[in-house]
């Protein structure tokens, strides 16, 4: 059976780059943990590799789409320094070369699309990964028009580990350290501050409707509550948001407030959280939970089959359940590329309970990856880094040290139903 492209939705948290800035310097590989003493159960699907390589190759670069167009925006190329540089995918011609820049390099940046195929990216950080420079103010341009930028004020303090959530009425909600503020689209302008106390950073965002979005995780103190309400008007976006700590139901799937780098998808009246890392132990988790939207509760589901667990997964969300791929694996200072490649499915003797199936991995391994749905409405997974152990080295008469994965790799899932 010819196997065919299933849509996917990607989370509207993880809009934009869809993993984190590095918190921390690269310092080298580690050996992969053990595998799952029991694997999941396989679902039919393949992972293909279109032709054509990225100019620059880049992790925590900014995915746009323009004009049917694929652009990558900034990110962090193989020295572990930020660029400017602008890429584009053109879907007849394939990657064009660099032609445009952004105002500044940027990395690790967050983006909010706008209708007319503009994009206002905000934050990142320029220089290099071990002394990076966090950008305070953003930008917003046209990808495909060279020196189309415009400056997007100062944030009014550090947007280091923010997010940025659109709302209804050309807005959005950028949160990050110990402020929140709304940004008018169409003028530039930002809403007056309200105070996040304590301070959040990697922390992720989910949209609520009627200009609401929930903050969890992510805050700097270890008695920090982890859920925050906040509230934004469309009559008047100058006005400051309005901030309310709010009690969650999480007696069954205690959520840390500190939890960073975790990952979100929507489900059915629901959000889906996926892995991160416990700043303190500075462990990856393998926890996952779901959100009801209606109660407010947070539920347990079914672990990733790795004790290790992950941060910076990927998630998105099809008929069957979601897709789990990539993320990053790690037990103090030892690290190194999870590589996960799941789908969690419902239960279908029990419409209540989740469970695991395998999708094949990836065909490189890989961490930091970026992930971007197709004009077919596919998913394709972009770039990555590893590093090279002595022994890969000596087999490749290659040095030792970090490789950059400049492909994409696009995920093709035969029709299944759940509990095939």
């Amino acid at each position: 059976m010819r196997p065919l492209i299933l849509s996917l939705t990607l989370a509207a948290a993880a809009a934009g780059a869809a993993a984190p800035p590095l918190a921390e310097p690269l310092d080298g590989g580690s050996p992969s943990p053990a595998p799952a003493s029991v694997a999941p159960r396989s679902v039919p699907a393949d992972w293909r590799t279109p032709s054509g390589s990225m100019p620059l190759a880049v992790i925590e670069a900014v995915l746009a789409e323009r004009d049917g167009r694929l652009v990558l925006l900034g990110g962090l190329d193989s020295a572990f320094e930020a660029t400017a540089a602008i890429q584009i995918l053109d879907p007849r011609q394939g990657w064009l070369p660099i032609g445009s820049q952004l105002g500044v390099p940027r990395a690790g940046a967050r983006s909010v699309a706008l209708h007319d195929g503009r994009v206002a990216i905000l934050g990142g950080f320029a220089g290099a990964v071990t002394s990076p420079l966090h950008h305070e103010d953003g930008e917003l341009l046209d990808p495909l028009v060279a020196g189309s930028s415009r400056v997007i004020e100062s944030f009014g303090g550090s947007l280091e580990g923010l997010t940025a959530t659109p709302l209804p009425a050309h807005l959005a909600l950028v949160a990050a350290g110990d402020r929140v503020r709304v940004l008018d689209l169409a003028t530039l302008a930002w809403s007056e501050p309200a105070a996040l106390s304590p301070p959040r950073r990697h922390h992720l965002a989910i949209p609520l409707g009627e200009g609401q979005v929930l903050l969890l995780g992510g805050a700097d103190s270890a008695t920090a509550p982890i859920a925050t309400l906040v509230r934004t008007s469309s009559e008047d976006p100058t006005s400051p948001p309005i901030v309310e700590e709010i009690a969650i139901d999480d007696a069954s799937a205690s959520f840390p407030a500190r939890l960073r780098h975790a990952a979100s998808a929507p489900t059915e009246g629901g959000v889906i959280i996926a892995g991160g890392l416990d700043p303190d132990s500075l462990r990856t988790s393998e926890r996952l939970w779901r959100f009801d939207e209606a109660s407010r509760s947070l539920g347990a589901l079914p672990s990733l089959p790795q004790a290790t667990g992950a941060s910076h997964l990927l998630l998105a969300s099809i008929d069957q359940g979601v897709v789990v791929v990539g993320g990053e694996w790690r037990v103090g200072a030892a690290r190194g590329p999870a590589d996960f490649s799941l789908v969690l499915e419902r239960d279908p003797s029990d419409r209540a309970a989740w469970r695991w199936r395998s999708l094949p991995p990836l065909p490189v391994s890989g961490s930091r990856r970026m992930l971007r749905r197709t004009a077919e409405g596919g998913v394709e997974i972009l770039g990555g880094y590893r590093f090279r152990d002595r022994r890969e080295a000596e087999e490749t008469s290659l040095p030792p040290g970090a490789t950059f994965d400049p492909r994409r790799y696009r995920l093709s899932l035969a029709p299944f139903a759940a509990g095939d």
